[in-house]
C-alpha cells in the first residue's frame, strides 16, 4: 500500500508538470479619427474706460489684463487671424483704427509662433499666429492712443478672431 501511495503521488506530480501548457492569441483594438477639430474661446468685451480732458496727444488708454484667447485643437496646422471694424461716434473725422493697437502680452501652451511685430502694440490685422496640435493661450493687450480728432461720444472696435486650417 505504501508503494502504491508513493507511485500515485509521483504520477500526480509528474502528470501535473507534464500536462502544463500555454496558449496565446492576440487581439487588436483599433479606431479611426476622422478629420481635425478646433475650439476657439475669446474673452468677454473689454472696457478701456472713460476719458475726460484735458489730455495730450499721444496719451493712451489700455487694458492688458485678463484678455485671454484659447485655442484647443488636434489639427496639424492652424492659423489665427484678426479682423477689425471701427464704429466711432457720428461726426468723427479721424482714422481711429490707426490709433487702436492690439498685441500679445503673453502666450503659452503648445507649440505655436506669433507673427512678426505682434509682441508689441500693433495696429494691423490679418494672420497673427500659427501652431500645431495642443492647447494654446494668448493674453491680449488693447490700446487706444488719444489725439485731438477724438470727439465726445462712444467708440467701439469690433475684433473678430478666426482660426482656420489649410
Amino acid at each position: 500500500m505504501r508503494k502504491s501511495l508513493l507511485l500515485l503521488v509521483g504520477v500526480l506530480l509528474l502528470g501535473s508538470v507534464g500536462l502544463a501548457a500555454g496558449v496565446q492569441q492576440p487581439t487588436h483594438v483599433y479606431w479611426k479619427i476622422d478629420g481635425c477639430w478646433i475650439t476657439l474661446k475669446v474673452h468677454d468685451d473689454v472696457d478701456l474706460g472713460t476719458v475726460s480732458g484735458p489730455w495730450n496727444e499721444g496719451d493712451y488708454i489700455e487694458d492688458t489684463d485678463g484678455n485671454r484667447i484659447e485655442i484647443l485643437t488636434n489639427c496639424s496646422d492652424w492659423m489665427l487671424s484678426l479682423a477689425r471694424d471701427w464704429d466711432p461716434p457720428s461726426g468723427y473725422s479721424g482714422d481711429g483704427l490707426a490709433d487702436f493697437y492690439t498685441w500679445f502680452v503673453d502666450n503659452g501652451g503648445g507649440y505655436h509662433s506669433i507673427a512678426d511685430g505682434w509682441d508689441k502694440p500693433n495696429n494691423g490685422e490679418g494672420d497673427i499666429a500659427k501652431g500645431l496640435p495642443g492647447l494654446h493661450w494668448f493674453e491680449m493687450g488693447y490700446r487706444y492712443v488719444l489725439d485731438y480728432d477724438d470727439i465726445p461720444g462712444d467708440y467701439k472696435v469690433t475684433l473678430t478672431y478666426t482660426v482656420t486650417t489649410p
